[in-house]
């Protein structure tokens, strides 16, 4: 998460209490703990050497509500002038008094807690955020937290986090098709795929030791600028200092080179790039399924009635396509630290939101209402439910000559 002080000053009044929590580094001489300058709280959160707090989180408090947004934007001008990101914003009420406990709060808000609760955000500020109504709240929270944690806790983070939201959905088994639209894409291994692919489909993470490469790719695409486009962007390269790969991920033999795919932003957003970071994922159709012989195999949640037969969904937020954003499922033995047991371990601090769409009418009454808002006058741009995709889809295979962008 970057913040330029100087510009962010500029944007909020002077006169308001501001709790702003901060990515730090060993290397600067900093460490976790709280500074306290006027008005201004600042926070570093746990870090270790490695990984990093990247969620973009605003708590905004008004005298009668409170305005949660959830972005994939650091608070830095190029990332709000330049650069596409999303935005996730809705309001809450106020309760006539603070509750008790966070689990009085619903999901949204005691997951909301907790992930504050471990960044250890003061107090006081906890006690107001236990002073909002978040039943009203229209998307379920998915955080990474940076560490080891069993998956069957009652907080989950990263990958495990998302399959156990997606378990209640009525998705189990079925062949979906994804879509990830990411800013930085890291070493992606067919055993991440696989996992992913699994937890999109509402089922129960699982530790795979081995994964053979006779095994069919999962239908996931990965869509990220090819070095052509980002030399014909508007910016050019000048604007891609936060669009990541590392060449030596790309030589690698066994990178799925199959599943990558460029865009071209649309509308009013053409020729920009991309810092968003943006997943969809919809049931496939019969006649277009892309086959895959990886088995569904770890039990459905039983026990546990459906929710509903939802048809897609989609997330957006901080985490970017890497192990590192949504971490990797390991079985642990019992030591001092840790029970024993399957647990999703994750290098980063991260936070995104993701929405059910229940139904096929939904999906295409949703869109309707979207596109009667849409960004492009020429009506090219597409729709996945409520989320206007800031790209054109269906989406273009790299080529044998096409090479992603390196930094």
């Amino acid at each position: 998460m970057d913040i330029d002080d100087e510009w962010l000053e500029q944007q909020l009044p002077h006169h308001i209490t501001q709790c702003i929590v901060r990515n730090w580094s060993r290397d600067r001489n900093e460490r976790a703990g709280v500074l306290i300058a006027g008005k201004v709280v600042h926070i570093y959160p746990p870090l270790t050497n490695y990984g990093t707090f990247h969620p973009k989180l605003m708590l905004l408090f008004y005298p009668t509500f409170c305005r949660v947004v959830i972005s994939s934007a650091n608070l830095v001008p190029h990332d709000w002038l330049q650069l596409v990101n999303t935005l996730y914003v809705q309001d809450f009420a106020l309760l006539p008094s603070t509750v008790e406990t966070p689990e009085e709060l619903g999901d949204f808000g005691s997951t909301l807690h907790n992930f504050m609760k471990i960044m250890t955000i003061p107090e006081k500020v906890l006690a107001v955020v236990r002073s909002v109504d978040f039943s009203t709240a229209k998307v379920r929270l998915v955080p990474t937290v940076q560490g080891s944690f069993p998956i069957e806790a009652p907080h989950t983070y990263g990958i495990a986090r998302l399959s156990k939201v997606l378990q209640t959905s009525g998705l189990q088994g079925k062949e979906m098709e994804v879509e990830y639209q990411t800013s930085s894409l890291g070493k992606i291994t067919l055993r991440f795929l696989d996992e992913f692919y699994r937890s999109s489909r509402g089922l129960p993470v699982r530790a795979r030791s081995r994964f053979t490469y006779e095994e069919r790719l999962p239908p996931v695409k990965v869509v990220f600028p090819t070095e052509n486009h980002v030399l014909n962007s508007r910016l050019g390269e000048f604007g891609a200092g936060t669009i990541c790969f590392r060449t030596e991920y790309w030589d690698d033999p066994t990178f799925p080179r199959k599943v990558l795919h460029d865009f071209e932003c649309v509308g009013i957003l053409k020729g920009s790039l991309m810092h968003s970071k943006i997943a969809l994922a919809k049931i496939a159709k019969p006649s277009n399924t892309i086959a895959t012989s990886i088995p569904a195999s770890g039990s459905i949640v039983s026990g546990r009635e459906r929710s509903s037969n939802c048809v897609g969904w989609f997330y957006v937020g901080s985490s970017n396509f890497s192990e590192s954003a949504w971490g990797t499922v390991a079985n642990k033995k019992a030591t001092a630290k840790n029970v024993e047991g399957l647990h999703v371990s994750m290098r980063n601090w991260e936070l995104g939101v993701v929405y059910l769409i229940e139904t096929e009418d939904e999906m295409h009454d949703l869109a309707a209402i979207s596109a009667t808002q849409r960004m492009d006058p020429s009506g090219e741009q597409s729709f996945f439910g409520p989320l206007p995709v800031p790209y054109r889809r269906p989406l273009t295979q790299y080529t044998s000559r096409d090479k992603p962008w390196f930094r």
